[in-house]
């Protein structure tokens, strides 16, 4: 079932939310240049995703203004107003303290939110994203953006709502015609051409280094060594300037975030499939507790997960340098199913 889309108000400017999962800390998603909160679970690949985070916390997610279903004519605006669009979401969610996940260009917001109201971001998760947008004597990796901009521009004014972002945002799925035409829809339901233009503009004036370097908080920067729209020079340059940031680095060419299942984090619903188990099986709740714990990747239970980092750092530590790097099974239910 998709949760129910509400609005929040920043200032005279709404801001479409949606709010899933019952978990013991908030975690806001901030979505990259264009989202549409909604017509996003038309894609089940996402509903996975969403609902997997939702099985340890609870999930906040929004539309920027101008995109999707947030007010589409705003203007122009800047990165500080947007940051305030995410402070007004979660006043009206209800949230005092969340973890952050930005992507792409969220993830500036993402670093300028925890650096202004560092009370209310108890840790930072930033995918495929970059501290500033454009080149420049010190930072010569902004030339990429620059040129993926121009090419973004060039879709917008030619061949907007035909899908042909794929090659940019999932080049492995260009084959698959039915990727194409979702894409496609997807182009159309975020943003118009006109709006999409406007937002590129400001994009390129992005520059946040200076705020990343003042961030004390627990973050871990991941990125795709091929990503196609946002380069990995930009993921690693962020990484070196923020003190502290774990930094991993994913292989492949997707944009898709990797799978951190959550069955062996010891939530309610996992606690009654345990429960389950045991009485078919004949034996006790903690001797088939136990069973998990021997036969997962992990080894360890999370009780609570104190944080989204803290389970995504985990799972990229040294301690799982021999997996494949793509996708880790945490249940180990099946022996087949373990990364070799």
């Amino acid at each position: 079932m998709r949760p129910e889309t509400r609005y929040a108000k920043s200032g005279d400017v709404n801001i479409a939310y949606q709010v899933i999962g019952e978990g013991p800390f908030d975690l806001v998603v901030v979505p990259g240049w264009i989202s549409n909160v909604d017509f996003a679970w038309e894609d089940p690949f996402y509903g996975d995703w969403v609902r997997g985070l939702a099985a340890f916390s609870r999930v906040i997610l929004f539309d920027k203004r101008g995109t999707g279903l947030s007010d589409r004519d705003v203007g122009d605006s800047t990165l500080e107003e947007r940051m305030d669009d995410l402070r007004a979401v979660l006043e009206a969610a209800g949230s005092e303290r969340a973890a952050v996940m930005g992507f792409s260009e969220g993830g500036p917001l993402s670093m300028l939110f925890a650096a202004t109201y560092p009370e209310r971001v108890r840790a930072l998760i930033l995918y495929a994203t970059f501290a500033r947008a454009s080149e420049a004597p010190d930072y010569p990796e902004g030339i990429e953006v620059r040129k993926k901009v121009e090419l973004l521009r060039s879709r917008l004014e030619n061949a907007w709502g035909q899908g042909t972002t794929l090659e940019l945002l999932a080049p492995g799925l260009t084959h698959i015609p039915r990727a194409r035409e979702f894409m496609g829809r997807y182009e159309r339901m975020c943003v118009s051409p006109r709006a999409g233009r406007a937002h590129l503009g400001w994009l390129l004036e992005i520059d946040v280094r200076p705020v990343a370097r003042t961030l004390q908080l627990p973050t871990l920067v991941v990125h795709r060594t091929d990503d196609a729209l946002i380069r990995v020079e930009l993921g690693r340059a962020l990484a070196r300037e923020i003190p502290g940031a774990r930094y991993v680095e994913l292989g492949g060419d997707g944009i898709r975030v990797n799978a951190i299942n959550a069955d062996q984090i010891e939530t309610p619903l996992f606690l009654r499939f345990v429960k389950e188990r045991a009485a078919m099986r004949g034996v006790s709740v903690e001797d088939q507790l136990e069973a998990y714990r021997r036969r997962n990747v992990m080894g360890v239970s999370l009780i609570p997960a104190e944080t989204v980092a803290d389970i995504a750092a985990l799972l990229a530590s040294d301690r799982f340098r021999f997996t494949t790097g793509d996708i880790i099974t945490v249940d180990g239910g099946l022996p087949e199913a373990f990364p070799r």
